[in-house]
């Protein structure tokens, strides 16, 4: 539902984690524009976890997403997927267990084009 209908919001990914761009509002489809290193997309983006649990994020197309908290470490994905058997338009998916805190997202992509990203925590869902 988001990736087609939206909210749409256009957000450029920062050069590393200190410039990660605030991409923290849930159900909602965000246009990342990554910078062009070497062919390839690369950014960061940070998010702000205000619920503890699950949270799943949803891209557009093949990415390679390494989630960090607050102090750096590692957050490692507790599943991940390449397609979506509900979504057409879902290229790649991981869920993570959050805790409430800031996060960086550091995004790698095979091509510069805009990459959709959906995400939401776990009692966040709503009705389409």
């Amino acid at each position: 539902e988001h990736f087609a209908s939206g909210p749409i919001r256009a957000i450029t990914a920062g050069a590393d984690a200190a410039t990660a761009a605030d991409a923290s509002a849930e159900h909602t489809r965000w246009d990342v524009t990554l910078a062009a290193v070497g062919g390839a997309g690369h950014g960061f983006l940070a998010i702000e976890i205000d619920a503890g649990g699950d949270h799943t994020f949803f891209f557009d197309r093949a990415v390679t997403l390494t989630m960090r908290d607050g102090n750096g470490a590692t957050v490692v994905p507790e599943a991940s997927a390449t397609s979506d058997a509900d979504c057409a338009e879902v290229g790649g998916a991981f869920t993570f267990e959050l805790a409430v805190g800031t996060y960086s997202l550091e995004l790698s992509s095979s091509s510069t084009d805009l990459l959709g990203l959906v995400w939401f925590g776990a009692g966040g869902e709503h009705e389409h």
